[in-house]
């Protein structure tokens, strides 16, 4: 039982780490049975690895699923794309996107079937098409026809050129014959692991290499995630030896884990846009003075130097918008920010005239239309269930009773289907990494349109025809002012995440965009004794 061996191994470094021969012990149980323990702060309980604003469906969701395109890295003109199902080109000065299936691709499970050319060209088709569940209206305002050219070749010809067509791409493959049967079930899994329904419970999570069954597996074997409510006791965990990794360190407790030779502390690549989403079928949020009232209650630096424990952390900052402002000056990551555009500060004198003004006018609104007046000073605020946001919205609540406006906490995982129907603000933690296809994207997922500004959801229309990189930029700096302006949404703060890891794990050095990034390349060597 190679899996009870790794356990009893690990509660032996615990009990004797002393005994000499354990570090050849560990060895010989790694190379029997290669296996990594990770700690999740947020479980997974939907798998997206596409998901803009679910932190634990992207992570996981890395393991059973490969996209038809991944985003890889910033890039100096937007993204850099990466695919393990295509290759790609564009021709005719941006007009044609030529794919090429790649012999090596995955296949489906549990079939086995292949991703065929029929299959890709009946997904680019069905996201054109608004009668289908798979409809993307940024790919169909760009779409004009799917050619098949045997045995392996889809080309598409486009109405126009689009800067970044790769981010429209981001997608997960699926059969041909299961699209147009209408079939909106589960995605079919082709990623390198698969869950153990045996091993998986409400406190762990098991994943078996796909590969591994009769055959000797490369790479890791399995991967346990182990969920840790608490940050803290997964960073004891790491230290003693019981996990391996942890995906997501709290950044006031980076100091806990900085001086242990045997762990490495890391940064993630792309910094996550934090934000509150106002719930605009509800009178007050709807309001733009109220918006803007709560946005002067909100003292958002202090609240992130408390965050960051008083430190200067690269990649954290207030910003002004719900674009990533970049790690540095020149970070092209950055490329639709609009830095001239400086946060509004901290002024709870104003946001209380704010309040009441706002509230003085959806009263007088609601008596118009003959409908009850809004609560007075109450409010419902709804965030993830994790350490991060519990501690960012208990001060926000603090700030806002400043202005004599209690505020109610609610816990839902992003993962949920359905928000309840009186939450005032959503605080999103979304990973805007290319915005010139991620923004729409992301408002999509997290807004009802028939109550979304008009003017804004025109600029967002308008990011599609960008003709080169300057058109773009400008554009999403257009937007950038709408939105401060509007005040669309509550912009926060953009903030870089840390993971952290034994040296006895390799393929965690390199910068990644998410934990599970480069899974297939994992190895466990020699374990690094305390």
């Amino acid at each position: 039982n190679p899996r009870q061996a790794d356990r009893l191994l690990r509660q032996l470094r615990q009990v004797w780490p002393a005994f000499k021969d354990l570090p050849d012990l560990s060895q010989r149980v790694q190379e029997a049975y290669p296996r990594v323990r990770v700690a999740v702060t947020l479980p997974a309980i939907s798998f997206d690895p596409n998901s803009l604003t679910d932190w634990a469906a992207r992570r996981s969701g890395r393991l059973l699923f490969r996209s038809l395109l991944e985003y890889a890295a910033p890039g100096g003109e937007g993204g850099v794309y990466q695919s393990q199902v295509v290759e790609w080109r564009t021709e005719e000065l941006g007009r044609r996107l030529v794919f090429q299936l790649r012999p090596d691709r995955p296949g489906f499970r549990p079939s086995g079937a292949m991703y065929s050319a029929y299959d890709l060209a009946q997904q680019l088709l069905n996201a054109a098409d608004s009668r289908a569940p798979e409809y993307r209206s940024e790919w169909a305002a760009i779409l004009s026809r799917v050619r098949v050219l045997p045995p392996d070749t889809v080309i598409a010809e486009l109405r126009h050129p689009h800067v970044r067509p790769e981010g429209l791409l981001c997608w997960l493959p699926s059969s041909g014959w299961k699209l147009t049967a209408q079939d909106t079930g589960s995605a079919w899994e082709n990623g390198p692991f698969t869950r153990s329904q045996q091993e998986s419970d409400g406190k762990t999570t098991v994943y078996l290499r796909a590969s591994a069954v009769g055959s000797p597996p490369q790479g890791l074997a399995e991967i346990e995630e182990l969920i840790f409510p608490r940050s803290r006791d997964a960073i004891r965990a790491l230290k003693q030896g019981d996990v391996d990794v942890i995906d997501r360190v709290n950044p006031w407790e980076l100091h806990l884990l900085e001086n242990d030779p045997s762990i490495v502390v890391a940064q993630y690549r792309v910094p996550l846009v934090h934000m509150l989403v106002p719930n605009l079928a509800r009178a007050l949020p709807a309001n733009r003075d109220f918006r803007r009232a709560l946005l002067y209650a909100t003292d958002r630096s202090r609240i992130l130097k408390a965050v960051l424990n008083e430190r200067n952390l690269p990649g954290c900052q207030v910003i002004s918008g719900p674009l990533p402002a970049g790690r540095r000056f020149d970070d092209p990551l950055g490329y639709g920010y609009d830095s001239q555009i400086e946060p509004r500060p901290y002024q709870p004198t104003l946001a209380l005239a704010l309040a009441e003004l706002a509230y003085r006018q959806s009263v007088e609104i609601a008596k118009k239309r003959g409908l009850p007046a809004p609560p007075r000073q109450k409010l419902v605020l709804v965030h993830p269930p994790h350490e991060i946001a519990r501690e960012v919205c208990s001060q926000i609540r603090r700030q806002w009773q400043l202005i004599g406006w209690e505020t109610t906490l609610v816990e839902i995982h992003p993962g949920e289907a359905k928000l309840p129907a009186d939450f005032d603000f959503l605080y999103v933690e979304a990973a805007v990494w290319d915005p010139i296809t991620d923004l729409s994207r992301c408002f999509s997922a997290i807004r009802k349109s028939e109550f979304f500004p008009t003017q804004v959801d025109t600029l967002l229309g308008l990011l599609n025809q960008a003709i080169d990189w300057p058109d773009a930029s400008n554009r999403l700096r257009t937007l950038h002012r709408r939105i401060y302006e509007d005040t669309t949404v509550v912009p926060l703060w953009q903030l870089s995440d840390y993971y952290a890891f034994r040296k006895g794990v390799q393929g965690l050095e390199s910068e990644r965009v998410t934990l599970y990034q480069n899974v297939e390349s994992w190895r466990v060597t020699k374990s690094q004794e305390r």
